[in-house]
């Protein structure tokens, strides 16, 4: 996760590069040590206060970019694919065995349960339909 942050960082700052600072001993953090010696970003230009290093200029390489742009433009936690709406695969999958669950349940009480729908993209799920299918059900927030 602290790879795909900095990934996020250095991407916000295009093609001039993004600022990132260094330890307060000046030495570069292990997570961008990582990320260059993965070929994924590249530091341009060391920075100093004091005389002293305390920062770097870095920029995404072709490979960090692709990363950027697979894991949904910075999304962690997608199991390698992004998403355009913002929510990773893995939270879909989870809403989508939530509402299983709740289906099962009413089934079991008598109930159908199939009034109960994962409401449009981009609305992380939320505005869950309970008993009919019509819009006047009672409303069931589902957050991730």
């Amino acid at each position: 996760n602290s790879e795909h942050n900095a990934i996020v960082a250095i991407a916000s700052g295009g093609s001039q590069g993004t600022d990132v600072p260094w330890n307060a001993n000046g030495t570069e953090p292990s997570t961008l040590q990582n990320l260059r010696t993965n070929g994924w970003a590249k530091l341009v230009q060391k920075t100093t206060t004091d005389g002293k290093p305390s920062g770097g200029v870095y920029v995404l390489t072709a490979v960090g970019k692709a990363i950027y742009a697979r894991t949904g433009g910075g999304t962690v936690g997608s199991n390698g694919s992004g998403s355009s709406d913002g929510v990773s695969d893995q939270t879909k999958q989870a809403i989508t065995a939530a509402v299983a669950s709740v289906q099962s349940l009413l089934a079991g009480l008598g109930g159908s349960g199939s009034g109960i729908s994962t409401g449009t993209t981009g609305q992380n799920a939320s505005n869950i339909l309970t008993g009919s299918s019509s819009p006047t059900g009672s409303n069931v927030n589902i957050t991730a």
